[in-house]
């Protein structure tokens, strides 16, 4: 009888993992400030609710597969991000995107480029399939810099990713900079990232994959519409790009209950726009408080802050014992001693709050 599991590949033995949030909070749901991985803080529309509740009370809701053409929930994003229905693609989450996005695009060798500091996952996603993965960072990693990813990218770059909003500075990158980034490498396909781009819609570059073959759009309905739960993200691209991912896409795997969920909760755009836009103000009002106490914060665009700390893991661990929990990044390049915070509405930010100031004696 073999006593050893059979070797996985090269790159596998050599990939370190992406690094999860803790999981302590699911044990308190009931009590527990979840602000460390930027879900919503708010639960979806009761409509929604109740709609799946509906749903599995009718005939063979379990039972059969779901629709594998996703049609109605993408006719519902077709109507939100104003895009012909063509355009959109549905996947099992943001992350399921990227997976299948590196496997149809990736292969051994081809180099990629991120711009970081970043959210991590395509780091996983690409170096699975033996990518060479490289890090672009500007000057500044609170600041744009067009230059610093014009000089980082050669003629043999494959692919680049983007978050934009980006994940954990807030950094925003305009539609004209953007553009000028499609123009200047017309053989690289650029994955853009807009996971936070509903705190700040106007921005989006949705419109450009009208004109521009190099560009994929990705999006999520873990964020601002409050439904990381249900595991639901899309993508917005050339048409002829799904003749590619259809290749690969198992497509019964976007859940009945996603599909479900995310058609309800776009019935419902009022209510979301409303939660944004309460905390979009929340986290103005946050940042001067804090500033007024004399700490020192980073932030940009999306629902979220970046707090600098003496030490992150005891600061992490003091805020725990109180029930709030929030997210390390300080083991990220250029962003040493800072942690993340996710923003809620002002009852929840006055509790965090109130806790900082509490253990002030951490911050600088």
């Amino acid at each position: 009888m073999s006593q050893k599991i059979i070797s996985p590949t090269q790159f596998v033995n050599d990939l370190e993992p992406y690094k999860t949030a803790s999981q302590k909070a699911l044990n308190f749901r009931d009590s527990a400030l979840k602000l460390d991985w930027n879900e919503g803080t708010i639960a979806p529309p009761q409509a929604v609710i109740d709609a799946l509740v509906d749903y599995l009370k009718s005939p063979n809701s379990l039972n059969w597969y779901p629709d594998m053409e996703h049609r109605q929930v993408r006719e519902a994003i077709s109507r939100y991000v104003g895009m012909p229905l063509e355009y959109i693609g549905i996947f099992v989450g943001s992350d399921g995107a990227l997976d299948y996005l590196a496997k149809i695009f990736l292969s051994n060798g081809d180099k990629v480029k991120i711009v970081g500091p970043t959210y991590d996952q395509f780091r996983v996603s690409a170096a699975v399939v033996g990518a060479q993965i490289d890090y672009i960072y500007g000057e500044n990693p609170f600041q744009t810099d067009l230059a610093a990813i014009t000089k980082g990218l050669g003629s043999d770059t494959k692919l680049v990713y983007l978050a934009n909003p980006n994940n954990p500075t807030g950094v925003l990158y305009s539609k004209e900079q953007i553009s000028d980034l499609l123009e200047s490498s017309p053989s690289t396909l650029f994955l853009i990232d807009e996971a936070y781009m509903d705190f700040c819609r106007e921005q989006t570059v949705v419109e450009l994959t009208k004109k521009y073959k190099n560009l994929i759009v990705l999006r999520t309905f873990s964020k601002a519409l409050c439904l990381a739960g249900i595991r639901l993200g899309y993508i917005i691209a050339d048409p002829e790009y799904f003749a590619l991912i259809m290749r690969v896409q198992n497509t019964k795997e976007v859940s009945v209950l996603s599909q479900v969920a995310g058609r309800l909760a776009l019935e419902h755009v009022q209510y979301y726009e409303d939660y944004i836009a309460d905390v979009n103000e929340v986290k103005r009002w946050f940042v001067q408080e804090l500033q007024s106490s004399g700490f020192h914060v980073n932030y940009g665009e999306g629902n979220f802050i970046l707090l600098k700390v003496d030490s992150p893991k005891e600061f992490i661990s003091q805020l725990e014992t109180e029930g709030i929990y929030i997210r390390d990044r300080s083991y990220l390049h250029q962003l040493e001693g800072y942690v993340r915070i996710t923003i809620g509405l002002k009852d929840q930010m006055l509790r965090v709050l109130g806790t900082i100031q509490n253990i002030s004696g951490s911050a600088k």
